[in-house]
């Protein structure tokens, strides 16, 4: 039953007594940035639990973020959490449109083509 609290995850990851990382359906795992133990009251350490996935998700997708403009694409998204990878591209693909509209804006009638 605990696995139905957390969206898409199919194994909650365990060393001992501490929560380390989980497994979505699509086999994507990540490792906690630090591990929550799981003593005590049970809505105590899975809010834990929660917030530390939250908080390691937030690191990873900002990583991924920053490195999409230092790596070559295809390594980038294997390398990556698919909703990572996938949130980075919309970042930069925004980025990327808003910039060719400001050129456009100022002038530059081929930014449209040159960005296509």
């Amino acid at each position: 039953h605990m696995l139905k609290l957390f969206d898409n995850c199919k194994i909650l990851k365990f060393a001992r007594i501490n929560a380390c990382g989980m497994t979505s359906e699509e086999n994507e795992s990540f490792e906690f940035h630090q591990p929550q133990k799981a003593e005590g009251p049970v809505e105590i350490w899975m809010m834990a639990v929660d917030m530390e996935m939250q908080n390691t998700l937030h690191r990873v997708t900002k990583e991924a973020v920053y490195m999409a403009a230092e790596q070559e694409r295809i390594p980038w998204i294997k390398h990556y959490l698919g909703m990572a990878a996938i949130l980075g591209s919309q970042i930069w693909w925004t980025w990327s449109v808003e910039d060719t509209f400001r050129k456009v804006a100022e002038g530059d009638k081929n930014a449209m083509k040159l960005e296509l």
